[in-house]
């Protein structure tokens, strides 16, 4: 099972995203069910990975995430720009609860996660045959919100198809 563990935006936070999406050839933006924060990739494992990671989880104290939107980013390799992401703020919540979920992951056996930790909401990959992004980026550099709530922690499976990913939720955590 490939997963993640992830946060969720409120509807009018996703909404207000899949507004922005258009402009760039060839871009693959994601759809409403596709946003999300990602708090930890954890790649594919069996199913007693997963009752691992479900019980340790259960034991986080979690408590509710207040947020906004804060500009529009990028990730590269080389010259080739790969996503557009929005990004959240403030970072402080996010990296203590990723390192709290790294910590699960771990002790379940996966190996620590080496990329710096961004929260960001992935808005669309680009092919390297796309249009550039600079117009967009430009556009919606300023982005923000006022500020929203993240109260479930899910902990996702995803199934890789031709059309984007299809995200399946295989347990929650409610934070409120």
């Amino acid at each position: 099972m490939r997963l993640f563990f992830t946060l969720v935006p409120p509807h009018d936070i996703r909404q207000r995203l899949c507004l922005l999406m258009g402009g760039i050839e060839g871009a693959r933006w994601q759809s409403d069910a596709q946003l999300h924060l990602t708090m930890r990739y954890v790649g594919d494992v069996e199913g007693h990975v997963v009752d691992l990671l479900v019980a340790e989880t259960d034991r986080l104290p979690l408590s509710p995430i207040e947020a906004r939107l804060d500009g529009i980013g990028q990730f590269s390799r080389g010259d080739h720009v790969q996503q557009l992401w929005a990004g959240v703020s403030p970072a402080q919540p996010f990296a203590h609860l990723h390192r709290q979920i790294e910590r699960i992951c771990v002790s379940a056996g996966l190996k620590p996660e080496k990329r710096k930790y961004v929260p960001h909401i992935t808005l669309a990959r680009l092919p390297r045959s796309g249009g550039s992004p600079a117009q967009f980026m430009e556009s919606h550099i300023g982005l923000s919100s006022t500020p929203f709530t993240f109260d479930r922690l899910v902990l996702m499976q995803s199934h890789l198809r031709t059309s984007g990913s299809l995200y399946v939720p295989l347990a929650e955590w409610d934070m409120a």
